[in-house]
């Protein structure tokens, strides 16, 4: 199988940075009217244009909590996986401690890399003179490796092959270098050939991938908005987190609505009959939802290889989709200084991220009434998922005491009592429910909770050189469901108030803005499958809820934005 990739992301500076699918001399994508041109820009890292000023996006999306609780990322392992390497010789990123290049791969260096690590974790050098706050990336004390594909030279555009593309990921996430192992993948590439179902080999392979490990893989939605069915793959797969990207504006708050460019569903969805395999079955056109969350992805301030002290400006899905992967690498960071169970499991991680994301101007899972009952069978958002990253609000999920960090065990035997926000790991078995009872509430609340799940996929042998459909597995797509109950004075399940029901997904999410004082309960269902070709009968689910006071409306909601690079496919051989 040989792949055409072609670059998704604008890049620009007094020098060529890198080159995009558009060229240096365009400008930045998504860049309107309001949007400050790259040469205003503060010479700080992170550092984007509102139309009006600057903003520290570490502070802006809540990363600074965390550094002041003492989680900089230290004990978790990035990996920033793409066409080519990223230069270590940039003063932000010498501490590059790992470069994997698939078998038959280039392995040279590129601009766009460097701009993402960059993004991901880049740290202070204490020999340089630019201001710490040019260099520091959102988890800039993790470990930091690089990866490499591309089997031609770096360019506007790369080849890849099965086993250059599959391998990085296999030895940083599976295998590991020296008993170690990568916790979480950034990925700013992606093909949007024939992408939209998520059947092309990279998404199957890389959700077979995480169905073996639970580990955290985060892509880049893709450049190809606004239209629906617009989201690339890998990120078009089921198992890895989607980002999408927020433009600049002046409204309060910025990056308050999703990027025109920002790749969005509703995405077809291929139902397998007959096998595992899928080689027949049938497609629901806009079945399914496949952005799950967004970050700023326009005007950022991004290392150049132009020289170890060089900073241009950079849009795109691209450059969204760091961001998040450096909140993951602090989220687990923490679980893992606090010893907290199954908190770097993607299925957690992912449920934490979308519970404690901020409602963007417009925001809409098709919540709306019916029968008393306010129901959804979409979930998320089509553009921005369950909205803007906010780390400040995830962070008391692993870090407050007060929070429930995990029910023990992965069996509820009997309704669990449980925390006004936390978290679970746990199994559902089929045609069965799991349920949850939350405190009493003496006022009016918020509530915001979401449950996650893994499409059970696989392949015949992770080291298998040049798939074909015979090697994928879809073995199983379990269909949950998510209910809050109002619960009567005895603690029973009374009323159902609220339920996520999307037919297609394998997310469940509710923002419930006004519910009365009293009691309330979450439930999870297992009523059935999308498909199934397996004997199993229990789902594990990662599961994250926050009941709060309701606070105040602000003038907009703020929202987390994308970029990527787009991998074409032109022939497999």
């Amino acid at each position: 199988m040989t792949t055409r990739s072609r670059l998704c992301a604008a890049l620009t500076a007094a020098v060529v940075l890198t080159a995009g699918h558009r060229s240096a001399a365009q400008p930045p994508l998504g860049g309107g009217p309001g949007a400050a041109p790259a040469s205003t820009l503060s010479a700080r890292t992170l550092i984007v244009s509102d139309g009006g000023g600057n903003i520290y996006l570490n502070d802006f999306l809540g990363a600074t909590a965390f550094y002041s609780a003492g989680y900089t990322g230290s004990s978790a392992v990035m990996i920033n996986i793409e066409g080519h390497h990223a230069w270590n010789g940039h003063e932000t990123l010498q501490h590059i401690s790992q470069f994997i290049t698939g078998p038959g791969g280039n392995g040279g260096t590129f601009g766009h890399p460097t701009a993402v690590a960059h993004v991901m974790g880049g740290r202070p050098n204490p020999s340089s003179s630019t201001p710490a706050n040019q260099q520091r990336g959102v988890a800039y004390n993790a470990t930091l490796w690089s990866g490499a594909i591309a089997t031609t030279a770096p360019g506007n555009s790369f080849e890849i092959t099965f086993r250059s593309f599959y391998q990085p990921y296999l030895t940083a996430l599976q295998t590991g270098i020296g008993g170690v192992k990568a916790d979480v993948a950034n990925g700013s590439w992606g093909d949007d050939v024939n992408a939209s179902a998520g059947r092309t080999a990279e998404p199957r392979a890389l959700d077979a991938l995480v169905s073996a490990t639970g580990k955290v893989l985060v892509f880049a939605a893709g450049n190809s908005g606004p239209g629906p069915n617009t989201v690339i793959a890998p990120a078009s797969g089921y198992n890895v987190i989607s980002v999408a990207a927020l433009g600049t504006d002046v409204s309060n708050p910025p990056y308050n609505s999703p990027s025109g460019f920002s790749s969005r569903g509703p995405q077809d969805v291929f139902i397998p009959s007959g096998s595992a395999n899928g080689t027949t079955g049938s497609t629901i056109s806009g079945g399914r939802i496949r952005v799950d969350i967004a970050a700023p992805g326009e005007l950022l301030h991004l290392a150049s290889t132009a020289s170890p002290t060089a900073y241009g400006s950079g849009s795109g899905t691209s450059f969204a989709a760091p961001l998040v992967s450096g909140g993951v690498a602090l989220m687990i960071d923490a679980g893992r200084t606090l010893n907290l169970s199954n908190s770097a499991d993607i299925r957690v991680v992912k449920a934490v991220l979308l519970t404690s994301a901020d409602k963007t101007a417009g925001w809409n899972n098709g919540q709306a009434p019916s029968g008393g009952v306010i129901r959804t069978t979409q979930a998320l958002d089509q553009a921005v998922g369950a909205g803007r990253m906010n780390l400040a609000q995830a962070l008391p999920f692993y870090a407050d005491p007060a929070s429930t960090r995990d029910v023990p065990g992965t069996t509820l035997p009997a309704p669990a009592s449980v925390a006004a926000r936390g978290y679970d790991y746990a199994a559902v078995t089929r045609t069965g429910q799991n349920d949850y009872r939350l405190p009493d509430s003496p006022a009016a609340t918020r509530l915001a909770v979401t449950l996650t799940w893994l499409a059970n996929r696989g392949i015949s042998d992770f080291q298998v050189t040049n798939p074909t459909d015979a090697d994928f597995f879809d073995n199983r797509l379990a269909n949950l469901n998510l209910q809050v109950y109002r619960l009567s004075a005895a603690g029973d399940f009374d009323t159902l108030v609220a339920e996520s029901a999307a037919p297609y997904n394998n997310t469940e999410h509710l923002f419930l803005t006004d519910l009365p004082a009293g009691r309330y309960g979450l439930r999870v269902l297992y009523p059935n499958d999308v498909w199934n070709f397996t004997a199993s009968t229990d789902e594990l689910y990662g599961l994250a809820w926050n009941q709060f006071a309701p606070v105040p409306e602000p003038a907009g909601i703020l929202a987390v934005v994308v970029v990527a690079f787009v991998i074409r496919r032109r022939s497999r051989g």
